[in-house]
């Protein structure tokens, strides 16, 4: 039997999972619009965001024991990408210095979350940057 592609394996799993996010009203606006955000005064990115609204599958990667994690995909839709991070909406809340695998259209990627901030009881803005062995060089 012949191995599936990951393009087609990404859709064939994307099309298994459930989406239990509750999007909060103000970012439903955001999820459908494209282009460059523009820099925040005083903002210390290092790289310009683009919005990048996507379904993606994470995987966890269980970086903390007291925190147990579920086994295999779950949906997510991104919000936001740079050269070196990435903003998405979750259902459940993830903590600063967890490692994640997003599942994005160009390959998997590994992340750390940096940031999370609830929106509601369904909906957690997540903000996480390459792990270090995947960032781009400057």
């Amino acid at each position: 039997m012949l191995e599936e592609d990951y393009s087609t394996l990404l859709e064939r799993l994307l099309s298994t999972c459930e989406c239990d996010i509750a999007v909060a009203s103000e970012w439903e606006a955001s999820l459908t619009s494209g282009g460059v955000i523009p820099p925040l005064p005083n903002d210390q990115r290092a790289f310009l965001r683009h919005r990048y609204a996507r379904r993606v599958l994470l995987e966890y990667q269980n970086t903390f024991s007291s925190i147990p994690r579920k086994r295999g995909q779950t949906l997510v839709v991104t919000r936001d990408l740079s050269r070196d991070g990435i903003a998405f909406l979750h259902a459940e809340q993830l903590f600063p210095g967890e490692r994640i695998t997003l599942w994005l259209p160009t390959g998997k990627k590994t992340y750390v979350v940096q940031r999370c901030l609830q929106h509601n009881e369904k909906c957690f803005e997540i903000g996480a940057s390459l792990a270090r062995n995947c960032r781009p060089s400057q």
